[in-house]
């Protein structure tokens, strides 16, 4: 059920707290269309996925690794966080964990 994924723990065990984490984490993109938000969450998670490899994260998205940095960049002044920073990263990967386990 988790692919023992601690993240993928830590997002369904406390369902009313990780919520209101992920609602405060992600608030910034709730202005954003649907599909908008959904390219951002999907290339943030694979690069994630793919160890922050650009371009192993661009060959896995069928796209240019300028995209996805483009995209990344995207995520990131959205967000507010940065995904150089292990505190802010580590936010960030259990926000779009609860978010993708609640939609």
């Amino acid at each position: 059920m988790f692919d023992d994924s601690v993240l993928g723990v830590a997002a369904v065990s406390a369902p009313e707290v990780t919520s209101k984490l992920a609602s405060i984490i992600l608030g910034p993109f709730d202005d954003m269309p649907v599909e908008d938000k959904d390219v951002l969450f999907t290339t943030f998670r694979a690069w994630v996925d793919h160890d922050g490899s650009v371009p192993e994260t661009a060959a896995a998205l069928y796209c240019h690794p300028n995209t996805v940095r483009y995209r990344l960049r995207r995520f990131e002044e959205r967000s507010g966080r940065s995904l150089t920073v292990p505190r802010e990263l580590a936010e960030l990967c259990l926000a779009v964990e609860i978010y993708q386990r609640l939609s």
